[in-house]
Parts: structure tokens; C-alpha cells; sequence
């Protein structure tokens, strides 16, 4: 039994240990520093990247998805394997740590791997990380099945077949199995960063002045030439002794033969590093705090970029892994998906104004809105209808006149023809005549409408001041913005209520003022912070001048009757 264990401890170069394959890989590159998975993560760079990407994937809900007819799906809330992936994966994990640590070695690494566990019943129970310096994917016989050789912490080897290992492949394998990492496909450009901050750490640990040779007219026994080094060391040495006044006596000199950090380039190649890396993980720089490239105004993008040209390929290669090693053959009609939608929660501004434009076109309900932001529903069904844009009607309303009359094209809903027992034609219920009340009625939508231009033309002057200060500060421009809208969407509401309530009850439009004027406020804010956006775009010094030609810009101008002013 002692001899078998030794056997299967012991690294041969027919069946090399993990730890030989680790030493081995971990030569010394070219800059003279050895590089590992392990010893790459103590490059801030690398650690930094690792943890932005693994962080992002695990922060995303994982969801198992049944396609329904019409092109509908719902959620597995009720399959076993929903809340396998989306809260507890083992009882030591939860979902969050578990797809960190799967994120982390699916790009280190090149390969992620997790072993199942059982039911009795033949369901999958649990799924346990490996790590992959441990996992060695190989054919048993040629053309046959892939199986796992697993390496246990006492050496102890394993077999397990391909079902029984959940295995995500990294970027461009070889043979379709084993991906390519970037640590070991990086290891030239991190050993390069590695060996610059070593340089940064001697450079100010042992002098605040580079190498140079002490000389000395006369001659120097050992003891004095030992007594003279180590006292210039012990009054220059060191990151605390830089500068100092030295005095040289008996016609010593002092000749530098190092080459200072300007000459050397030392900040830009430790700058360049960074971007290196960044380019290595597919990250915008600013991702790890490089903004030597970054603005206020295309940060934002870049943001974008990240979701779109990193994060979503990482994603999708979880995604169809899970598909196929998770569910059966026959399961066609299931699918996991990432909700990239979490990745806006902490954007107000943007997640409202998407949310927006799908509610004003019917696109989405308000309960489907308020579910989004973990809100109750509305009680009723007006939380479960669509509305239009024009007037903000329910969809099923939407050809309706004053009063539920539903318009008809050739216009004969216009009092051309009376109703049995109705007024003549032109004559209003009452008695009066058609034409005094809609003079009547036109007076009063005129006097709605210019209080609601006095208040337009009142927010639009507090608009204009915030701007103008908000662009004093480039550096924060568009985050004071931000503050500033979140308040002033409840001003402006406020300030039109009066005035267009008057016009929709001369309107005859029913419905509640405060919510027509809260969705004007919204898409108001909305707009303009769109062409704000647009007018970021731009060199800090032009930023003034940007805003300035947006304040005199016609999209600066704020009508909120297009929409509503149209006939009904």
C-alpha cells in the first residue's frame, strides 16, 4: 500500500506531478524573473484585471430559461438545477464565490473545472471546484472518450469520466479541450512588469542616487576603503537619505555610471505595463486605473466597450458549456442565460431612461417596470396594461375621442351625425352652441399652455445655470450633472402640474395630471441628458464652449406638446 502510494507521490517524466509542470513553467523569462499563476497575481495589474472580470461574471445572475411558443420564455424557478447555479452550488459556496473562482482559472488558467456530486435518484447534488494545475484532460485510446486524470493535495490520482466533470474550455484549444490561459500565454509581457517593479523597489531601497564609483587620489588600505564605502552607504543609502549634502575629503570625487529614470524611461515602461495587461484581459485601461487615455466624457464608452468586447464572450462560453453539459438532449427547449441587466444597477440615470423609452412605446407594463427594481406590483389591472405615447392612453384606447368615442377614419365621429335622441349636429348638449364652447374651450387650452411655457422657461433657466457651473469643473462635469437631474426631474413636474392639468381637462383627457406630468418631467431629463452626453465629448477645455452651443442648440428648448398637442 506504502509502496503504491509512493508510486503515484513520486513525479516521473512519463507522469509528472502538478508541482513539476508548475516548476517548469515557472522558468525564468526573458526580463529574469520566474512567472507562475501564483506569483503573476502579485502584479497589481494582474490581480487587478483577475478581479475585475471574475468579480463581474460572478456578480451576474445565473438563470435557467424554458422557451416558450411566440417567441416567450419564463423562468425554472422549480427545476433542481435552478438554484444549483443561481444561489448554492456546494454547501461551502455560494453562487457568488463559486463563479468567481471558476471565472478566475477559466482565463488564468485557460480551463475551469467542477466535479459532481449525486443524488441517489442520479440528479446532480453539488458541484465542486478543481483547480486545474490538478485536472489533466486526456483521450482514453485513440479517438475515444475524454476522461480527467485528478490529483489529490497527498498526490493521490483519480479517474473521472467526462460526464461527471463539469469542464469550461478557454480560449483557443488546440485540440477543443484544453484552452490557453493568459497568464501562461502572457508571461513575457507580466515578467516584464514584474521585473520593473523589483527595479522601482531597488532602485529606491538601496539609493536615492543610481551606482557610481567613489574615487580617491591616494592610496586606501582594505580596512580604509571598507570604512569609506560603508560610510558613504550608511549617510546615501536608502529611500529616506536621497539628497543629502555629501562631503568628500582628501580630493575624493564621487562619478555616477548609472542610468537615472528619465533616461531609463522607468514611468512610461511601468504606464506601458499597465496597458500591456489590459490589452491581455481585453479591458479599456481606466478598468485598472490607467487614465492617462481616459476623459470624462468617453469613459462611459469604454464602460460599454468592456460588457461588449471582454465580458460577453466570457459569458457566452459559460453559457453554452452549462447548456450542453447541464441539460439533456431532449431538454431543446431549456437554456441558462447571464442577465447582463444587473451590470446597470448601479446606473439610475441609464436604467431609467432604457425603462422609459420601453414604457412610452408600449414596449413594457408597469409592473414589469417595477419588477425590474424590485418593487411590489401595482394592485389592478392598470399595473399589467401597455401604454401608447399619445396621451399615455391604455393600448386598447388608444383610436378612442373625448368622452371613449373611438375615432373613425372618414370623420364622421365629428358630430356630423347626431346619435337617436341627441343634439343636432352642431349643437351642444345643453343648448349652447358649438361653436361658443370650443371658443370657450380654445381660451382656456390657450391660458394652460402659456403657464406651462412659463414653467418650461423657468426650469430651462435653472437647467442652463446648473450646466454652466457643472462646466467650470471638467474633471467632474458629468457626475454633478448626474446629481443634479435626479432632483430636478421632481422640480420640473411639479412646476408644469398646475398649468397641464388645466389643458388636459380642457382636452377632455382623462387620467391622472401628476403621472402625465412625471413622464414629461422623466423624458425631458432624459433628452437632455442624452445631448449633454454628446456635448462631453470633448477636450476639457472645450467643454465650456460645447455647453454654451448647447444651451443655444433648438434641443435645448424644452416643448412638451408634441405628443400631447396631436388630435385625438
Amino acid at each position: 500500500m506504502i509502496a503504491q502510494w509512493l508510486r503515484e507521490k513520486l513525479s516521473t517524466a512519463v507522469n509528472p506531478a502538478s508541482w513539476f509542470i508548475d516548476w517548469i513553467r515557472g522558468e525564468p523569462v526573458t526580463s529574469g524573473v520566474s512567472v507562475t499563476e501564483q506569483t503573476a497575481l502579485c502584479y497589481s495589474a494582474v490581480w487587478a484585471a483577475t478581479v475585475f472580470v471574475s468579480s463581474a461574471i460572478a456578480s451576474l445572475p445565473c438563470l435557467l430559461f424554458r422557451a416558450i411558443a411566440a417567441d416567450d420564455r419564463g423562468r425554472e424557478v422549480d427545476d433542481w438545477r435552478y438554484g444549483l447555479l443561481k444561489s448554492r452550488p456546494n454547501p461551502e459556496q455560494d453562487s457568488f464565490i463559486f463563479w468567481q473562482e471558476q471565472a478566475m482559472y477559466l482565463v488564468n488558467s485557460g480551463n475551469c473545472y467542477a466535479e459532481k456530486s449525486y443524488f441517489p435518484t442520479g440528479r446532480v447534488a453539488e458541484l465542486w471546484p478543481l483547480p486545474p494545475n490538478r485536472v489533466k484532460p486526456y483521450r482514453d485510446g485513440p479517438g475515444g472518450p475524454v476522461r480527467y486524470e485528478i490529483t489529490s493535495e497527498t498526490g493521490a490520482k483519480r479517474y473521472a469520466d467526462r460526464a461527471d466533470v463539469l469542464h469550461v474550455t478557454g480560449q483557443l484549444a488546440d485540440d477543443g479541450i484544453v484552452g490557453r490561459g493568459v497568464i501562461r500565454q502572457a508571461r513575457e509581457s507580466i515578467g516584464l512588469g514584474i521585473a520593473t517593479e523589483r527595479y522601482g523597489g531597488s532602485f529606491f531601497g538601496n539609493s536615492a542616487v543610481p551606482g557610481g564609483v567613489l574615487e580617491h587620489p591616494g592610496k586606501y588600505n582594505e580596512k580604509a576603503e571598507k570604512n569609506l564605502r560603508e560610510g558613504w552607504e550608511r549617510m546615501h543609502r536608502g529611500p529616506d537619505k536621497g539628497s543629502r549634502t555629501a562631503v568628500l575629503f582628501e580630493g575624493a570625487k564621487f562619478s555616477s555610471i548609472g542610468i537615472d529614470n528619465d533616461d531609463a524611461q522607468f514611468l512610461q515602461t511601468r504606464q506601458h505595463n499597465v496597458t500591456e495587461i489590459a490589452r491581455w484581459y481585453g479591458l479599456p485601461p481606466h478598468i485598472l486605473a490607467d487614465l492617462t487615455r481616459g476623459t470624462f466624457s468617453n469613459i462611459e464608452q469604454q464602460d460599454l466597450e468592456v460588457v461588449k468586447y471582454c465580458l460577453r464572450f466570457w459569458l457566452v462560453r459559460l453559457e453554452r458549456a452549462l447548456g450542453h453539459q447541464l441539460l439533456g438532449p431532449e431538454e431543446k427547449d431549456l437554456y441558462w442565460e447571464f442577465l447582463l441587466d444587473a451590470f446597470l444597477r448601479g446606473d439610475t440615470a441609464t436604467r431609467t431612461a432604457a425603462f422609459v423609452q420601453q414604457f412610452l412605446n408600449g414596449a413594457m407594463t408597469l409592473n414589469e417596470w417595477r419588477r425590474a427594481e424590485n418593487r411590489n406590483r401595482i394592485p389592478g389591472e392598470d399595473g399589467d396594461r401597455h401604454f401608447v405615447p399619445l396621451n399615455l392612453v391604455p393600448l386598447d384606447r388608444a383610436g378612442q375621442g373625448r368622452g371613449g368615442r373611438r375615432l373613425r377614419p372618414d370623420g364622421a365621429d365629428r358630430g356630423q351625425r347626431p346619435a337617436p335622441g341627441g343634439p343636432a349636429p352642431g349643437q351642444a348638449p345643453d343648448g349652447k352652441a358649438k361653436e361658443e364652447e370650443d371658443e370657450e374651450e380654445q381660451r382656456s387650452r390657450s391660458a394652460a399652455r402659456a403657464v406651462v411655457a412659463d414653467a418650461c422657461a423657468r426650469m430651462e433657466r435653472i437647467e442652463a445655470n446648473a450646466l454652466r457651473r457643472a462646466a467650470r469643473h471638467p474633471e467632474s462635469f458629468l457626475r454633478k450633472w448626474e446629481e443634479f437631474a435626479a432632483g430636478h426631474r421632481d422640480l420640473a413636474a411639479s412646476a408644469i402640474l398646475p398649468g397641464l392639468a388645466v389643458w388636459l381637462a380642457a382636452r377632455g383627457v382623462t387620467g391622472d395630471p401628476a403621472l402625465f406630468a412625471a413622464m414629461e418631467a422623466l423624458a425631458r431629463v432624459t433628452r437632455l441628458t442624452a445631448a449633454v452626453l454628446r456635448a462631453a465629448e470633448c477636450r476639457p477645455e472645450e467643454l465650456i464652449a460645447r455647453v454654451d452651443a448647447l444651451l443655444e442648440s433648438p434641443e435645448f428648448t424644452w416643448s412638451i406638446w408634441k405628443g400631447l398637442d396631436e388630435e385625438v
